[in-house]
């Protein structure tokens, strides 16, 4: 336990806080009346003491500041290149789609309709398709379905706006064929085995 220290009398600490208050005045009016020589070299003598603690920390916040705004720009910058490239890549695989159906078209004619194939998904729909055009466009029962890649199936039911096909994977898949010298002509079909 501290030893028991009486009360400062009344008085007696405004008193020393006024006179500290003076001290503090007086230092202030004594440094105003120095020449700018003797203040800046009184000021760096501080500084490189007594304040140096204080002008540290100053700094290494301002630079951590500078930093933290640097990274947000870096941190911009990135995204903007990140979305630019994969817009980019994106376009790129579009533009070569797009040039690849353009070149079947032209090999085609006008008589034959573009179709986004649509896969159900469901069980026991395997090996077949939807297409989002039907008869309103043209489209009949058993016409080929082709892709830039060749045939991939054909129409087996046609409605009004849609159609559903079969690829050339189903087991009741058949087409005529032919060579491309045109000398052998033929059925092709899937053959049953490993692939499914």
């Amino acid at each position: 336990m501290p030893p028991y220290a009486p009360p400062e009398p009344e008085g007696q600490g405004d008193r020393r806080d006024l006179t500290l208050a003076g001290i503090v005045v007086l230092f202030a009016f004594s440094l105003g009346l120095l020449g700018d020589g003797s203040q800046e070299f009184i000021a760096s003598r501080l500084r490189g003491s007594v304040l140096l603690p204080f002008v540290s920390l100053q700094q290494g916040l301002a630079s951590a500041r500078a930093r933290a705004v640097r990274n947000e720009e870096l941190q911009a910058r990135l995204d903007s290149v990140v979305a630019a490239l994969t817009s980019r890549t994106t376009l790129e695989e579009e533009n070569r789609r797009l040039r690849a159906l353009l070149g079947l078209s032209e090999r085609l004619g006008p008589a034959w309709t573009a179709a986004q194939v649509l896969r159900p998904g469901t069980q026991g729909s395997r090996s077949t398709f939807l297409l989002d055009v039907g008869s309103e466009d043209g489209v009949i029962q058993r016409a080929p379905v082709l892709t830039r890649e060749g045939l991939a199936g054909l129409v087996t039911e046609v409605q009004a706006g849609a159609a559903t096909g079969m690829d050339w994977t189903h087991p009741d898949f058949r087409a005529s064929a032919m060579t491309a010298d045109g000398l052998v002509y033929g059925f092709i079909q899937a053959q049953p085995g490993a692939f499914t």
